[in-house]
């Protein structure tokens, strides 16, 4: 039972750790401002630019949290882990509550990527801006919209720019239908880990994965996959179950 608990606690470790790189990854420093005779056009750019960086940043982060901007479930203290599967209930969001988490992480980050158009203003424009606003569709791509209403002044020019819009290569319509087959592989026999069908899926689906037992009735999943983004960056996505093995 100690070496079964000392394996358990380094695989947790390791999903902890791995999930950890592959989020560090994508925050980095954000894009930078460039002065054009348009002034309006490097700040569309700007907040664009931020907009992709945030969003790729969100799908990252909620892959690591089953897709949930604030879950309950598993705490590993850097990031929480839902369940999934619940002693026999397969409870899996729908595509409308993930594009919703991922509205809430772009909401309340990217002004972390903006930080308050300190470049901008270092080169002598006046600006003021109203809290952002995005909507996201989630698909084959991801679709952002961003209505973020920005004002701009230099000398005697004014303008005013809101609306944003950027796009990023993510396949999400290819993991919601892998999490949607293994959830209704689990309703067939909800007190049993699927691995058969879980291995033929990742086989067929070219994915890979890894399970952890937190205790004696839970189960992390990790699936990883290396061709949901265009560029084939790694992607790391977490949920747990819980099951009457007591």
């Amino acid at each position: 039972m100690r070496k079964k608990g000392s394996i358990t606690l380094f695989i947790i470790t390791g999903i902890i750790l791995v999930g950890g790189f592959f989020l560090i990854q994508y925050i980095g420093q954000g894009p930078h401002l460039e002065r054009t005779d348009s002034f309006d056009e490097p700040t569309s750019l700007f907040v664009e630019s931020c907009l992709e960086k945030t969003t790729h940043e969100g799908i990252v982060f909620l892959g690591l949290q089953g897709g949930a901007y604030s879950p309950q479930g598993v705490d590993l203290d850097v990031y929480t882990i839902p369940y999934f599967v619940k002693h026999g209930t397969v409870e899996l969001a729908l595509k409308e509550e993930f594009e919703r988490d991922l509205t809430l992480y772009v909401n309340g980050h990217i002004q972390d990527c903006i930080k308050d158009f300190s470049e901008l203003r270092g080169q002598g424009y006046g600006i003021s801006f109203s809290t952002p606003k995005a909507s996201i569709s989630l698909d084959e791509t991801v679709l952002v919209n961003l209505d973020f209403p920005v004002t701009l002044q230099t000398g005697m020019s004014r303008k005013k720019v809101h609306a944003f819009q950027t796009s990023t290569e993510y396949n999400f319509r290819k993991l919601y239908s892998i999490l949607s087959e293994l959830m209704a592989e689990h309703q067939k026999n909800p007190n049993h880990v699927p691995i058969g069908y879980l291995s033929y899926l990742a086989h067929r689906e070219h994915f890979t994965y890894a399970l952890a037992y937190p205790d004696n009735e839970t189960v992390i999943y990790s699936l990883m996959f290396n061709d949901l983004f265009k560029d084939n960056s790694t992607m790391v996505f977490n949920f747990a179950a819980t099951y009457d093995w007591q």
